[in-house]
């Protein structure tokens, strides 16, 4: 019970939620409000990220490029900020779930150069090109903590890149790669910062090649009137 509830005069009790144990996930539930001449419920959810824990970071060599490393303690991460850049290797379980060429330089389709993995993408407007320009680019990337508005810390790596293409130029792309401990849970954050005065047009996003649990070269796209199978170049 809310002794004196009174209209503009807001009341705050801190209220304890129990969860199940060792599991991540959305849970839902509904705050009801009863008075003599009100009745109502509003539905509201808790988000678990993760089960807690240490996040480690560190660099190394992986078959001929210096990469970064994500270990969350139940899924690692790969980076290779000269490699697209991208995210080439996601495990969990031990189990792969991205598809990449790494350390390859190699197309797909009709698409040349394909990196695979999570990988931004940077263009002008108007043009046309799958890749982007920012395999291109020179990239650096450094170990990363942010705090976001609901307090929780995300550890990771932004790399960040500015294209030498004439259109791109003073142009900066910063890709922060996040997690939290024991989630089974990757963040991207994709920034862009305009480093002259004017206005500029351009086309950003990510590629996201996820292995579906076979080699991409096995898969065929089924679709009402449309059939695809990809092939290596």
């Amino acid at each position: 019970p809310v002794p004196r509830l009174m209209q503009g005069q807001p009341y705050v009790r801190q209220v304890e939620l129990a969860l199940p144990q060792d599991q991540v996930g959305v849970y839902e539930g509904q705050a009801q409000l009863e008075m003599p001449i009100v009745h109502s419920s509003t539905v509201f959810r808790v988000v678990r990220v993760g089960l807690g824990g240490p996040v480690t970071v560190s660099q190394e060599h992986d078959r001929g490029h210096n990469v970064w490393r994500i270990d969350n303690g139940l899924a690692q991460f790969c980076i290779a900020p000269d490699y697209g850049p991208s995210v080439y290797s996601l495990q969990m379980h031990g189990q792969e779930q991205l598809y990449s060429h790494f350390p390859e330089t190699r197309g797909l389709s009709w698409m040349h150069p394909f990196f695979g993995g999570i990988h931004p993408l940077l263009l002008p407007h108007g043009v046309n090109c799958y890749e982007g320009f920012l395999h291109r680019a020179a990239s650096t990337a450094a170990p990363l903590e942010a705090v976001d508005r609901w307090g929780l810390r995300w550890t990771g790596v932004r790399v960040s890149a500015r294209s030498d293409q004439e259109q791109l130029r003073a142009m900066l792309v910063e890709l922060d790669v996040l997690t939290v401990g024991r989630a089974p849970v990757l963040k991207i954050v994709q920034r862009l910062v305009n480093e002259r005065d004017g206005a500029r047009q351009v086309v950003s996003g990510l590629t996201v090649t996820p292995s579906l649990g076979a080699p991409i070269k096995d898969l065929t796209l089924v679709g009402e009137g449309y059939w695809h199978r990809n092939s290596l170049i």
